[in-house]
């Protein structure tokens, strides 16, 4: 007997019974994981984002890319690091991100190397309001430079002037005004504070559609279960009906232990779940 090394016998069976909606369907007769897991339904969007900790691996589904990035956006608002299923996107801004961490370490008075200043360059102006904060040719110089890493490989706070830095620039991070330059900065800076430095960098929390999500697995999903006009329109044949059944089966068991599903309270259309 075929047996799913993924999904807790919960889960199995919310996928099972939504295939049972199938026109087609027929009793593969799947045997559980050994572990166990659990079904939950939230009507508080934002309060049910908020518990997704992103210490463990996620799944945050949505039927459409533009409802995906609504709970992209509920994310974000609560702090929580993320990346999209496919592409890049969210948290997943390698540049920018080096470029804080390396401002976050001189504003802490930690040592750079110019490989580091090299990303600082592309989200700092050289001038701005009237004050001067790179030395003329700085951002040339070092775009010019084969080896940034190998010139400069180890410059105190103090001493940035060796890269280009004028006391403009050194008072601007030593204040913490450079967040003002980066989009996202502050965000950054309190999320490692909370869930420290592997969690932002390397999120476990990934966001897509249910399409997107084939493949893939996590031991927590949240599926958002609010559809669109034309989802609605295209299950008005039996052909349509059954293949949104097979979308959800997948929502469903892309979960090892945890589904949470996330019913909004007046959406225009909910799809809706056996459990």
């Amino acid at each position: 007997m075929p047996r799913s090394y993924r999904c807790a016998n919960e889960i199995l069976r919310c996928g099972e019974d939504i295939l049972r909606e199938c026109s087609d369907y027929w009793d593969r007769e799947i045997e559980p994981a050994e572990h166990t897991g659990f079904i939950e339904r939230r009507q508080l969007l934002n309060s049910a984002i908020n518990e997704i900790d992103p210490t463990e691996s996620w799944l945050v589904l949505a039927r459409s890319n533009f409802q995906a990035g609504r709970l992209a956006k509920q994310l974000d608002n609560n702090g929580i690091p993320w990346v999209p299923l496919r592409g890049r996107g969210g948290w997943d801004a390698p540049v920018k991100l080096e470029a804080i961490k390396a401002l976050l370490s001189v504003e802490a008075g930690a040592p750079i190397d110019g490989l580091q200043w090299c990303q600082v360059l592309k989200h700092i102006p050289s001038a701005e309001g009237g004050k001067v904060y790179l030395t003329r040719g700085t951002k040339s110089r070092f775009a010019d430079m084969d080896d940034p890493q190998d010139q400069y490989a180890w410059v105190p706070a103090g001493d940035i002037d060796q890269l280009g830095a004028t006391e403009h620039l050194a008072d601007a991070i030593r204040t913490g005004m450079w967040r003002a330059w980066i989009d996202g900065a502050d965000q950054y800076d309190v999320a490692v504070q909370r869930w420290g430095q592997d969690v932002v960098d390397k999120p476990n929390v990934r966001v897509g559609t249910i399409h997107s999500a084939k493949g893939t697995e996590a031991d927590n999903v949240a599926v958002l279960t609010t559809l669109s006009m034309p989802i609605i329109r295209g299950v008005k044949t039996q052909a349509g009906a059954d293949a949104e059944q097979r979308v959800w089966y997948v929502a469903a068991t892309r979960a090892r232990k945890r589904l949470m599903l996330l019913d909004e309270k007046k959406p225009r259309f909910r799809k809706k779940l056996p459990i």
